[in-house]
């Protein structure tokens, strides 16, 4: 091994035809309230997530039009500029078509419809409860009040209401007219997901599930049953469905008790698994655990029959019949697809994530892979890494892991932190720290790296910092992809997230750093020039002969010889970028992000030109497939 350089008095280390034509594949955050949110349908059966489409963007609630089969959307209304109306939007099942739109004055709670599917009920968060006209469309009766979960009775004749204070109230359907009252619940907790079967009406609260006569409203029966859900009754009214959350602990189980008696007949625990908001099929065969995996359980034996890692964790979700579960996200991220030839935007389709990070591309399977940020919420992760195949352009499946992809190489996806995850093993591991017995009180800071074009190396910048103070230098470590050793590791003047390019035969290397390129031999590891500079890069190409190297630093691409150094040309940019630069695979075209004007810069560096291409979600990553 070769001694290449020192890092403030630490680092003492050793080393050992592409096609015309491209598409960019451009991601869009979906925590931004201007992009959609969307709905993935589940098949239970299959074990398996179908194609996700578009919706309206901060959806809480789903139903099902009992008569037309179509999908209403129940709509919050979110802080800020570019917030939605409280609205119901009606939904083609198939396509998330926008058929109408019905504006509200609150949040939708509970939405039901009556057996014809003449009028739907909607209870409002603190705002009462409207009657709404299917046909019409819109809102002809108000009731005001308080009010949660709703349900019918058997014969439709009466509607039952949840009463924040506890109370359950029976309404006529046709006048909105009060037909009675219950008295309040135990322990005077308001009561969740009112279930009717039969004469009975089932809810829970914090503490028991209740049994109420539909008639009269008289509390018949009340079973102890802490954080328990009840989520379903068989259709022949001898089973209750319970999911039980032991405060938010894991394991969750799903019990199935005695409709009369209330006994447990059959208890089941699951770990890792979101078991609470569990929903039972309309036949009665099938559970689905709705969540960021998805369980499919079989109802006679509470046994898991598939499992599928979802694309993030679902808002709301309702069966649309005994096979299809429709799964609700209320902010998606967005991939953008552009055709160069044509500086159009040919595809959009949803990734599913709420928080997105990073993209890399395999070229030799047609795969995207798009990271994300970990979210915890009530215990569990928010989001996964998908799956993006280019010739369906859709999501084809999700790494079980959250991280931020840097680059691709050997099979590997090299993220933050100094992690690498396998797609042979499905498992993430660390690299190799880049200074060997590195003292206790200090740590290294990851900035985003690059593969060789050969795919032999992978290279990381770092900075050592210590607990408290000052950073004590920069570095980059270069790391064989073979077995993930560290090849080399050598100081640098400055991070500035020190972007990095190789020729493309992969023998040099060029990082950038504070108005400086350092030139590298990638067999050597020893340093051959350095460009000074007059301004600071951002992001590095290097064109497909070699020649020339491209800078951008946000308001303009230079063009560089590759051997020099020298400036050959400055091409201005329409608005500032921010993210990555990629290049086609024939060199004609740079891609750039403009998150600001919601564009894609497409830069000729041969001529100069540059065409802005208008896209519908703001970009924050772009790559480049043949």
């Amino acid at each position: 091994m070769r001694t290449v350089g020192v890092l403030a008095a630490l680092m003492s280390l050793g080393v050992p035809d592409t096609a015309a034509g491209a598409s960019a594949y451009v991601a869009a955050n979906g925590v931004a309230c201007d992009t959609p949110g969307s709905i993935a349908p589940f098949h239970t059966s299959q074990g398996a997530i179908g194609a996700a489409y578009f919706v309206p963007a901060g959806g809480n609630f789903l139903a099902i039009d009992p008569a037309t089969k179509q999908v209403w959307e129940a709509v919050t209304g979110i802080q800020g500029d570019c917030a939605p109306p409280f609205s119901i939007y009606i939904l083609n099942p198939k396509s998330g078509g926008l058929v109408a739109n019905i504006p509200l004055d609150g949040e939708v709670v509970s939405l039901v419809f009556d057996a014809p599917g003449r009028y739907a009920y909607a209870s409002l968060y603190n705002k009462g409860l409207v009657k709404i006209d299917v046909a019409g469309r819109n809102v002809v009766q108000t009731l005001a009040g308080g009010y949660g979960s709703l349900a019918f009775s058997s014969d439709a004749s009466r509607l039952f209401a949840a009463e924040w204070d506890g109370y359950i109230l029976a309404l006529d359907p046709k006048t909105l007219h009060s037909l009675g009252s219950s008295e309040p619940s135990p322990a005077y907790l308001g009561a969740s997901n009112l279930i009717v079967s039969g004469t009975t009406l089932l809810t829970t609260n914090s503490f028991y599930i209740l049994y109420y006569d539909t008639n009269t409203l008289q509390l018949t029966k009340e079973i102890l049953s802490q954080h328990s859900r009840v989520f379903g009754v068989s259709p022949d009214g001898s089973k209750i469905y319970v999911a039980v959350d032991p405060a938010e602990l894991d394991p969750e189980a799903i019990k199935v008790l005695d409709f009369s008696s209330g006994e447990t007949m059959l208890s089941q625990t699951y770990s890792g698994l979101y078991i609470y908001g569990s929903l039972l099929s309309p036949d009665g065969t099938k559970i689905v655990a709705p969540a960021n995996t998805v369980a499919a359980i079989d109802a006679l034996t509470l046994a898991i029959t598939a499992t599928v890692t979802a694309i993030g964790f679902p808002n709301d979700a309702i069966f649309v019949d005994s096979e299809t579960v429709l799964m609700l996200y209320p902010d998606t991220g967005v991939m953008m697809v552009i055709d160069p030839s044509t500086a159009l935007v040919t595809a959009t389709f949803p990734l599913g994530l709420s928080a997105l990070n990073g993209e890399v591309a395999d070229p030799q399977r047609n795969t995207i892979f798009v990271g994300s940020i970990t979210v915890a919420s009530a215990g569990y992760p928010c989001c996964n890494t998908s799956v993006v195949d280019s010739t369906l352009n859709r999501i084809v499946g999700t790494l079980p892991a959250a991280f931020i992809p840097y680059a691709f190489a050997a099979g590997q996806i090299y993220s933050a932190y100094g992690e690498v995850y396998s797609l042979a093993a499905g498992a993430m591991t660390s690299l190799p720290p880049p200074i060997p017995n590195l003292p206790p009180n200090l740590h290294i800071g990851w900035y985003p790296g690059a593969a060789q074009p050969d795919g032999a190396a992978y290279w990381a910048p770092f900075s050592v910092y210590p607990n408290y103070g000052k950073t004590l230098g920069h570095g980059v470590a270069a790391y064989s992809t073979a077995n993930n050793t560290l090849n080399a590791a050598f100081q640098i003047p400055s991070p500035t997230e020190s972007p990095l390019a190789f020729s493309p035969d992969s023998s040099i290397a060029y990082v950038g750093s504070d108005r400086a390129v350092s030139v590298y031999n990638t067999a050597t590891y020893r340093q051959t020039a350095t460009f000074s500079l007059r301004t600071m890069f951002i992001a590095l190409a290097v064109s497909p002969d070699g020649r020339n190297l491209y800078g951008n630093n946000g308001k303009a691409v230079f063009v560089l010889d590759a051997a020099t150094g020298a400036e050959e040309r400055k091409i201005e940019l329409p608005g500032t970028v921010q993210g990555p630069m990629a290049l086609s695979p024939d060199g004609a075209t740079l891609f750039l992000t403009d998150s600001t004007a919601n564009a894609v810069d497409l830069v000729n560096p041969a001529s100069g030109a540059v065409t802005v291409v208008p896209v519908p979600y703001s970009p924050t990553s772009v790559v480049v497939l043949p």
